[in-house]
């Protein structure tokens, strides 16, 4: 790419992610992955190409069931009366982050591609060959957010023995494209 400070054709520097921001709803358990990664010229550093990161990843699935969890928690003569009712009217779910989260440049590149196999001039499945040549693989580049949520359950019920319990679960994240992909800065 041809840059306007320079003035020559140059390559790409690593790019750029401290304009991306990840919230989580404390409610529902949901990271929010928002900004913008940027490629900047390798001789210069001017800023290139970016690419608009809006993107939102469901740590709550990856939690075990409120329900199941109180039902396992609860003593023998008490885990009918854990149901759903009874967990909307007495259950707090609350998410948070453990730490801070990662968020990295990324690139990676694709040495194989899918290739069809024929018989009869039917396709009849693919196998992966590796590309030998640098000149074909098709790199990507982007960011990857990393993290920890905790999850806090509270019960307000003063006849249930358990009053909280806590869980964490790990989020990996990545958003990337072709650089071709990214929108030119001029």
């Amino acid at each position: 790419m041809r840059c306007q400070d320079c003035n020559k054709f140059v390559a790409f520097d690593d790019g750029n992610v401290d304009d991306v921001e990840v919230e989580l709803d404390e409610d529902a358990g949901t990271v929010t992955i928002t900004g913008r990664v940027v490629l900047p010229c390798a001789e210069c550093g001017a800023e290139l190409k970016e690419l608009s990161v809006d993107e939102t990843v469901e740590v709550a699935d990856e939690f075990n069931d409120v329900l199941a969890v109180l039902t396992d928690a609860a003593p023998v003569g008490l885990k009918k009366t854990v149901t759903p009712e009874w967990v909307d009217k007495h259950v707090t779910v609350k998410y948070e982050f453990d730490g801070d989260p990662d968020t990295e440049f990324h690139e990676r590149a694709q040495t194989t591609v899918k290739v069809p196999i024929k018989k009869k001039g039917k396709v009849i499945g693919h196998k992966e060959r590796k590309i030998k040549s640098a000149r074909y693989m098709k790199t990507y580049k982007g960011v990857r957010v990393s993290g920890t949520v905790k999850r806090t359950i509270e019960v307000a019920d003063p006849e249930f023995p358990v009053t909280a319990s806590d869980d964490t679960a790990d989020f990996d994240h990545t958003v990337e494209e072709q650089s071709s992909a990214f929108e030119e800065l001029t």
